[in-house]
């Protein structure tokens, strides 16, 4: 801009130089009027020119600024709105999941359940386990029980002061006294470390299997409750002279999926 104007300054002296000029040594008034006119023009059209360049440039940078923070504005108010908006869904969900287990709490009575959330997943060929976030302090107790609704989870492993394990049925380790509910063979339900299924040992080569059965835990030992589903047969087999079946066990449940479970003393059950 600074340049500008020298540039309009300097035009304008010419112009005036050439004025006084022709007026002084009496040339004819058109001649060096013209003659300035003819010379200043280009120099008059291209200053227009740049500054209405400039003026453009200009009038464009303030309208970008204008933008840009109305951009940012809008880009506040889109992150307000979205994490309102993951808000609610998360609302929504933790309510969608946990209700089915606050109306089977209430109408089974469970005396003492604890509600837990699952906070970490471990589902390897080694182990199968959940973190949930109650501990002692909140009266949890080694080989309490974790159920979803009527499906057994697992047990209570290790506690400690604020979470605990949960030994799911799935893993290997975990061994239940169960009975098929149509046929009433009895066997023992073992996780294999395939969290989509697990066996039915032990049960007798005498004793009828059915397909879709359901199997229930029998109540047999001092740490599973009875009445509980552990799942539904999926498979079964009786190879020449074996004496046991081959039985796979589907869960009715997706562990994999699972959000919240309860905790429950087996000992304290009131179901029958």
């Amino acid at each position: 801009m600074r340049m500008l104007k020298k540039f309009f300054l300097f035009v304008g002296f010419c112009t005036l130089v050439l004025f006084i000029t022709n007026r002084l040594f009496f040339f004819s008034p058109g001649l060096l009027e013209q003659l300035s006119a003819k010379i200043s023009y280009p120099f008059l059209t291209l200053a227009n020119s740049v500054s209405n360049y400039i003026k453009h440039k200009t009038e464009r940078k303030l309208h970008y600024n204008s933008l840009v923070v109305q951009n940012e504005e809008l880009q506040q108010i889109n992150e307000d709105l979205t994490a309102e908006n993951v808000l609610l869904k998360a609302l929504l969900q933790y309510d969608k999941q946990s209700k089915d287990l606050i109306d089977f709490q209430q109408r089974y009575e469970l005396e003492d359940k604890i509600f837990a959330k699952i906070l970490v997943k471990h589902i390897d060929a080694s182990e199968h386990y959940f973190l949930i976030n109650q501990g002692t302090r909140d009266g949890i107790k080694k080989d309490m029980v974790a159920l979803y609704k009527f499906q057994i989870v697992g047990r209570i492993s290790d506690v400690f002061d604020r979470y605990s394990k949960v030994t799911l049925i799935t893993d290997q380790n975990c061994k239940i006294g169960a009975y098929a509910t149509m046929t009433n063979a009895l066997g023992i339900a073992q996780g294999s470390n395939n969290i989509h299924t697990l066996s039915l040992n032990y049960v007798s080569h005498l004793q009828n299997i059915e397909m879709d059965d359901l199997v229930l835990s029998n109540g047999q030992g001092l740490i599973f409750p009875e009445g509980f589903c552990l799942g539904k047969i999926i498979q079964h087999s009786l190879k020449e002279k074996a004496l046991y079946h081959d039985v796979t066990i589907k869960p009715l449940i997706d562990l994999q999926s699972l959000k919240f479970c309860m905790i429950v003393d087996q000992t304290k059950i009131n179901l029958f």
